[in-house]
């Protein structure tokens, strides 16, 4: 019985370890997209910023107009996100993660991640990026984006 006991003891450690392991790893992965997404956005990398993202990536923001009316707009193609971030520009577009919570259950995980915006060096805005991945045979990508934008 001591012995069955010790084996399971040791199993279930096992598990545990292992559990945790697995998704340190997972999270390291997820930040490391979140960030290529970023690092695309600094660099003007059209390429990095679209191996973050999946093919059919959605995305909206939320927002309040200049008469303080909400607003949500919706953009359904990736497209025009990478081309508006990933064309060279002038001034260097600096999104900065300043934390992430995240929740992974299988291949789908989410992150809420409060940001703040600068242009060069000057604040532009803050809010809270909120995103979906999902992980496929080349790793975690960004199926799903939607953010706030508070210039307050």
């Amino acid at each position: 019985m001591k012995k069955n006991l010790s084996l399971f003891a040791c199993f279930l450690i096992n598990s545990v370890v292992f559990a945790q392991k697995n998704t340190e790893e997972n999270e390291k992965a997820i930040k490391a997209c979140i960030n290529q997404l970023f690092e695309g956005m600094r660099k003007t990398d059209s390429l990095m910023i679209k191996a973050s993202l999946s093919s059919n990536c959605r995305m909206q923001v939320s927002y309040y107009d200049k008469a303080e009316n909400p607003k949500m707009q919706t953009d359904e193609n990736p497209q025009k996100f990478i081309t508006n971030l990933g064309t060279s520009h002038p001034k260097i577009y600096d999104e900065r993660m300043l934390s992430a919570d995240i929740k992974i259950d299988d291949n789908l995980a989410v992150a809420w991640v409060p940001y703040e915006f600068w242009i060069d060096d000057t604040f532009s805005h803050k809010g809270v990026d909120i995103f979906t991945l999902a992980k496929d045979q080349s790793g975690w990508k960004i199926i799903y984006l939607a953010y706030t934008r508070n210039k307050k």
